[in-house]
């Protein structure tokens, strides 16, 4: 009687296919965690010792936590990135972790995003108002 070896199915996993406009805004969130890390390793001392208005950048003065946020987040997307083939697909396991590290990329940008946005919306509101005036 020969030997009879039975093969067992492997489970397959599960496999999550993302949409261009998730994987999109991945790749921004890793731009931005680039963004951050240069510019609170440039800025950040000089900003924690500038009055209210700019130490608010830096979470009143703490440009290291941001700069390890950012740092801890662009690790985090750039191993998921090669494992999901680019954010596109991969196990939900990894896309948990994606969605964690943008939140953190998400709060290590918002003191920066503080700053920006007033600027553009007024640069915005000046020339909308130079134009109408015309």
């Amino acid at each position: 009687m020969l030997l009879q070896l039975k093969t067992i199915p492997l489970r397959r996993r599960a496999v999550i296919r993302v949409s261009r406009w998730a994987t999109r805004w991945a790749w921004t969130a890793a731009a931005l965690d680039c963004m951050t890390i240069v510019w609170m390793m440039t800025a950040g001392p000089w900003l924690d010792k500038q009055n209210n208005l700019l130490s608010m950048a830096t979470w009143n003065g703490h440009h290291r936590i941001l700069l390890a946020a950012a740092a801890c987040s662009f690790v985090a997307l750039a191993v998921t990135a090669t494992l999901t083939r680019g954010f596109s697909e991969g196990p939900p396991a990894l896309f948990a972790v994606v969605v964690a590290a943008g939140f953190i990329s998400i709060l290590a940008v918002a003191g920066l995003l503080a700053l920006v946005l007033p600027v553009v919306t007024l640069s915005f509101g000046v020339g909308l108002l130079g134009r109408l005036a015309h």
